[in-house]
């Protein structure tokens, strides 16, 4: 099914501020990796892969923004179009029948395939999913998106709701998807804000302040740089501690690990 199409379309709406942001970025450095997205969880226990895709299929059609491309080219400013319907991008692996290192080393290929693929924010889908299984009752889901759709907000409400339409489909419960309050209703409560205000307000928050951060670096220019990764892990307590700290001052995980960073 060719996903773009007018018969297809079920809403236009302008974009906020930050997905512009991320749209100029996105359009001026596209080999930038900067808002591509991965996160990936392991699960243990039996697993039913057709629950998987039906309990996905339900999360997309619950919620706009995993059905949401951009247009930029035919209007004066850049637009999200909500579609309809879209495809489920999803991928399921076994490398059940291989050994620890070479099931590792598969999951590593895929997911460096994965972001060196990137995102078509002109056609969609904007969310991958792959399911590896590991061993016999070991899984690794990962979700890759692009940053526009979504923040780590709304990470947790995803998953949850995942799960739910999970345990559902496995209980045979054919429950109607409920949609998700629209993206549109955010967009026009922005838009009547006093947008002066707020200008005033950050002008007068950062007066005085001379010195400008910077990580030594003017612009991010293609180049035969190496990526690594550096793994390590907290212990049950120094999670719990981290989690309630991020909680109490309204951040989410992944503004904490950046700043340790």
């Amino acid at each position: 099914m060719q996903m773009l199409t007018k018969d297809n379309i079920k809403d236009l709406c302008e974009c906020s501020p930050l997905q512009k942001g991320i749209l100029f970025h996105a359009l001026d450095q596209p080999k930038n990796p900067a808002y591509f997205q991965q996160i990936s969880f392991s699960i243990r226990g039996s697993l039913s892969l057709p629950s998987v895709k039906t309990a996905l299929k339900k999360l997309i059609q619950k919620y706009e923004s995993l059905r949401t491309v951009f247009s930029y080219q035919d209007f004066k400013e850049p637009i999200q179009i909500i579609l309809k319907e879209t495809e489920l991008s999803f991928r399921s692996i076994d490398c059940s029948h291989l050994t620890e290192s070479e099931s590792s080393q598969q999951l590593q290929t895929v997911l460096k395939d994965d972001r060196e693929q990137g995102f078509d924010l002109t056609r969609g889908p904007l969310i991958r999913f792959f399911l590896f299984r590991l061993k016999a009752e070991h899984y690794v889901m990962v979700w890759s998106f692009h940053h526009i759709l979504m923040d780590g907000w709304c990470l947790g409400i995803l998953l949850n709701d995942w799960l739910d339409f999970y345990q559902q489909s496995l209980d045979q419960q054919l429950e109607p998807v409920r949609p998700a309050p629209s993206y549109r209703r955010y967009i026009e409560w922005m838009k009547k804000q006093d947008q002066k205000k707020a200008l005033n307000y950050w002008r007068q928050y950062l007066d005085g302040l001379e010195d400008h951060a910077s990580l030594g670096r003017t612009s991010w220019k293609e180049s035969n740089e190496e990526h690594h990764t550096l793994s390590f892990s907290f212990s049950s307590m120094e999670t719990e501690q981290i989690v309630k700290w991020t909680h109490h001052h309204q951040i989410t995980l992944s503004n904490f690990v950046q700043t340790v960073w």
